[in-house]
């Protein structure tokens, strides 16, 4: 599979990886690999305004998953990711939001530029 690193960035109390990947969608990982930070790998094969929204939903998760207001049913065999239920107060949406802020002004731009290097060396 290929992919890009775009760079790594400071969100919250946490440094986090960007990295374009083939493909659509996103993910992000906790524990990458021993030493390393958090990552956040993003499909490049789609429009720029779906890299924003995977982004911006990737790093919203990964903020809501550290403040512990992500939770999986216990009885859920599958392991489904749709089965994630977020529970969260005002302040801890503000935490959140706060860091995704603060990530999204540092990446966003090197993630612009990194896209766009990207389609044109996929032509």
């Amino acid at each position: 599979m290929k992919q890009r690193t775009v760079g790594t960035y400071v969100c919250g109390f946490h440094y986090v990886d960007i990295v374009l990947r083939d493909g659509d969608g996103a993910e992000y990982y906790a524990l990458p690999k021993k030493g390393r930070p958090v990552r956040i790998k993003i499909g490049a094969d789609v429009s720029w305004q779906d890299v924003v929204r995977s982004f911006l939903h990737e790093a919203l998760e990964m903020c809501l998953d550290y403040l512990h207001d992500r939770y999986t049913p216990s009885q859920d065999m599958g392991r489904d990711h749709g089965q994630y239920l977020f529970v969260f107060n005002h302040a801890d949406f503000s935490d959140a939001c706060g860091s995704v802020a603060e990530l999204a002004v540092q990446a966003l731009p090197d993630l612009a530029t990194a896209l766009k290097q990207w389609k044109k060396d996929s032509k």
